[in-house]
């Protein structure tokens, strides 16, 4: 008998978490997935690397869940990677993401933004500052975090 993942693959994951690198080092790639995977929604992790191959075994390391995906894709612009990763996104809520950025520790950021979204059917993006939620077919840009999300937290510890 095949032995069963521990997490099997989701077809239709609450939240798909969209990731732009370009050579953010492997600390900020550990902080990202550490933070992201105890978040108690269903999820997809897709990072795109925009640089030549240089984070890849860090990200191939860390993407080991049956949802989490690394895409390597050289010399494209951070709009375009965007846009092309919102295509693969299965989520009903789209989370977009630097490479760069250090999100709360706390997961409570992402469930309130959830429960935002499904009581206010009618809200099609959701702007924190530094981070971007949006429904499936709406449109958001993350700018870049430096770090300044884990320093303020915003208000969650």
């Amino acid at each position: 008998h095949p032995q069963a993942r521990p997490n099997p693959y989701v077809d239709s994951p609450a939240v798909s978490v969209v990731i732009q690198t370009f050579k953010d080092g492997s600390l900020n790639a550990m902080q990202l997935v550490q933070r992201l995977r105890p978040i108690p929604l269903t999820k997809d992790i897709i990072v795109n690397d925009d640089s030549h191959g240089g984070q890849s075994g860090i990200w191939l390391k860390l993407l080991t869940g049956a949802n989490e995906f690394y895409i390597s894709s050289p010399n494209l612009h951070e709009t375009r990677a965007y846009n092309r990763l919102s295509h693969y996104a299965r989520g009903e809520l789209v989370v977009f993401v630097q490479g760069d950025c250090c999100l709360p520790s706390s997961p409570q950021w992402l469930m309130d933004a959830a429960q935002l979204f499904q009581s206010l059917p009618s809200l099609a993006m959701l702007l924190v500052p530094q981070l971007s939620l949006l429904r499936k077919k709406g449109v958001a840009f993350v700018g870049s975090c430096g770090g300044d999300v884990c320093s303020r937290g915003y208000g969650y510890a």
